[in-house]
C-alpha cells in the first residue's frame, strides 16, 4: 500500500469506536478506516462493522462490512479466523484478498517475535491485575 499507520483509536468494548488512519509518504491521509464493535468476547471473538475512505482521491466507500474475528486454542498456540461480510446488496468495491493476507502475515510476524510475545504477555498480566 506504500503507507504507514499514523493514528489508531480502538475502544475494545461493545459499541466502542474503531479508527485507523494510514498516511502516504507525504503525510497526507491515504486511507481512513472507521467502525464500531458489535460484540466483544475476551479471548474468543470480536465482531465489528467497518468502512473506508480515501480522502486524497475523493473516494468515500459508504457500504458497511461486518468482520468477525475468532480466536481458538490449537495444539501449537492459537488459531485466528477472519470472516468478512457485506451489509449491503451491492458490494462493488471489495478489499482484496491480497490485502487481508498481508495484514494477517504482518500480524503473525509481529506476534511471533520473542520481544513482542513477552510484551503482549506482560500487558495481559497488567490487564488481568486491574480487573
Amino acid at each position: 500500500m506504500g503507507s504507514s499507520l499514523q493514528e489508531a483509536n480502538n475502544e475494545l468494548k461493545e459499541n466502542g469506536k474503531i479508527k485507523y488512519v494510514f498516511n502516504d509518504s507525504g503525510n497526507a491521509a491515504l486511507i481512513v478506516i472507521q467502525g464500531q464493535y458489535q460484540e466483544v468476547q475476551k479471548g474468543n471473538k470480536l465482531v465489528y462493522t467497518w468502512n473506508w475512505k480515501m480522502p486524497a482521491k475523493g473516494l468515500d466507500h459508504e457500504e458497511l462490512f461486518k468482520l468477525t474475528v475468532k480466536f481458538e486454542e490449537s495444539e501449537n498456540g492459537s488459531r485466528l479466523s477472519v470472516t468478512q461480510e457485506s451489509l449491503s446488496e451491492h458490494e462493488h468495491i471489495n478489499p482484496t484478498q491480497e490485502g487481508w493476507e498481508k495484514a494477517l502475515n504482518d500480524l503473525y510476524k509481529y506476534t511471533t517475535q520473542s520481544q513482542n510475545v513477552s510484551g503482549c504477555r506482560e500487558l495481559e498480566k497488567q490487564q488481568n491485575v486491574g480487573q
